[in-house]
């Protein structure tokens, strides 16, 4: 369902929550896929999605791509995420 957070895509396109749940922007249509896990926070990035998530005292990062948001890159650091936002540095 609509669990917090709320994330559109920087196109405007699409929304992602905080369930994994990925909705149409303009109609909020429930499109198929989406996220294999809830998630604390979401970013885009040079055509990727980045999320990040607390387990059990750890923030894992994870990357998903295409529009099927097939998982990428996963690592883990000690601590309680916070939150995520992406920096440009070209």
């Amino acid at each position: 369902g609509f669990q917090h957070p709320i994330r559109v895509s920087p196109d405007g396109k699409i929304v992602i929550l905080g369930s994994g749940v990925v909705h149409d922007a303009t109609t909020l249509a429930r499109l198929p896929g989406g996220l294999a896990n809830a998630v604390a926070d979401v970013a885009w990035m040079q055509g990727a999605v980045y999320t990040i998530r607390n387990i059990s005292g750890y923030s894992q990062f994870q990357q998903w791509t295409g529009s099927t948001f097939a998982p990428g890159a996963v690592f883990q650091v000690l601590g309680t995420p916070v939150g995520l936002c992406t920096v440009d540095c070209t």
